[in-house]
């Protein structure tokens, strides 16, 4: 399929933009988690460094292949290559799936079942389940080497991927991939959010409940002695309804009651936020390759736009599990901070040594951060949501 040639460098310079944002991102908030001991020490960061090692590798590996075949308008490995590229595509694609679908379950019981998550999800296990996503994407992506289906390169995506003919072999596989790798772990992902939106809203609807000063409670019962006749009675029970005492309570409580409400109402949209993309980045992908291989005419479907928006999803990730992170995003500010400071200094030349000295303040942040007891408190702490 003839491309023209200004559509081809137009679409290698967005490749090229593309890769150079991705491998930035990603890099960052992997460098930001490793080098922080709070974030290092969080479950959830784990998941996430595995999910930002994904779009990582993605950026020197497949993105850059697909700028070569783009500009020369056809394959630039041979048919062993080929297979090595098909083989490594698809393990990035069905990963991402896998650990997308992992961290939603990993938010899900810290939400929903945050004793369950602190007393059995721990470091090893989750390593172990890390090592088991990874091994199953392997072996996903393994039959094109061995006969079932194979490794071609698809002139629609300029890439070299597992075929999408209509062939049964090809179809077949085709199918169990779309499956194991699309429809099973997006439907665990969308009944996780739902889950969590479940849990969300009822913290929102919650009633608050008002503190009443005690010199305002009545006494329930009580036995009291008349001086007259001295005889015991029980004196009267009097319902009491809690009723605010000062203006100033009724304020404090409209403050907290507000504050919670955006606070869960933020954390609502930005699970819609990560739904929403999660489904409209990667949903395209998987239904083309499921649409090609039952239409005979469309051998030839040009499939670069959902290429296209199955990379923007490698960007999108450290954009939405991130940045939107208030400790990943104050630590990857730091170290961009540090980064421009050093190109400073390095221009202005090695004569002006203040560059490279750091003040006492910075000293004692650097050294006493890794046995700062409010640090340690706050690990398991899930700022995102």
């Amino acid at each position: 399929m003839e491309v023209p040639v200004s559509l081809r460098i137009s679409g290698a310079t967005f490749l090229v933009a593309l890769a150079l944002i991705t491998f930035l991102t990603n890099i960052f908030c992997i460098y930001a988690i490793l080098r922080n001991l709070n974030l290092r020490y969080s479950l959830t960061n784990i998941f996430l460094v595995n999910l930002f090692s994904i779009g990582l590798m993605i950026s020197f590996t497949v993105i850059p292949t697909t700028v070569g075949n783009l500009v020369v308008n056809g394959s630039i490995f041979s048919q062993s290559w080929c297979d090595v590229m098909g083989f490594l595509n698809s393990l990035f694609t069905f990963q991402n799936m896998f650990a997308a679908c992992l961290i939603s379950g990993e938010r899900y019981l810290s939400i929903a079942h945050p004793m369950f998550h602190a007393a059995y999800l721990t470091k090893g296990r989750v390593t172990l389940v890390l090592i088991l996503s990874w091994i199953a994407a392997i072996v996903i992506a393994f039959p094109p080497l061995v006969g079932w289906s194979e490794f071609v390169f698809q002139p629609g995506r300029f890439q070299c991927f597992y075929a999408t003919s209509t062939l049964f072999v090809h179809k077949t596989y085709v199918i169990t991939v779309f499956f194991l790798c699309f429809l099973a772990p997006a439907t665990f992902s969308l009944c996780m959010y739902i889950g969590i939106f479940r849990v969300a809203r009822n913290i929102q609807t919650r009633v608050c409940p008002i503190p009443v000063r005690r010199s305002a409670i009545p006494a329930i019962s009580g036995i009291s002695q008349s001086a007259n006749t001295k005889e015991n009675h029980v004196t009267k029970v009097v319902p009491f309804v809690g009723i605010l005492t000062n203006t100033h309570s009724l304020s404090t409580i409209l403050i907290g009651y507000k504050l919670q409400h955006i606070k869960v109402s933020k954390a609502i949209k930005t699970l819609l936020l990560i739904a929403s993309v999660f489904f409209t980045f990667l949903t395209p992908e998987f239904v083309v390759e499921l649409w090609l291989v039952t239409h005979e005419s469309a051998v030839n479907y040009p499939t670069l736009v959902p290429l296209l928006l199955f990379y923007i999803s490698f960007v999108m990730n450290p954009l939405l599990y991130g940045y939107l992170n208030r400790p990943i995003r104050q630590e990857v500010l730091i170290i961009i901070k540090e980064v421009y400071n050093k190109l400073r200094c390095y221009q202005k030349g090695e004569e002006n040594l203040s560059c490279e000295r750091e003040d006492f303040y910075e000293f004692l942040e650097r050294t006493t951060e890794p046995f700062s007891t409010t640090r340690t408190l706050r690990i398991t702490t899930n700022d995102t949501l």
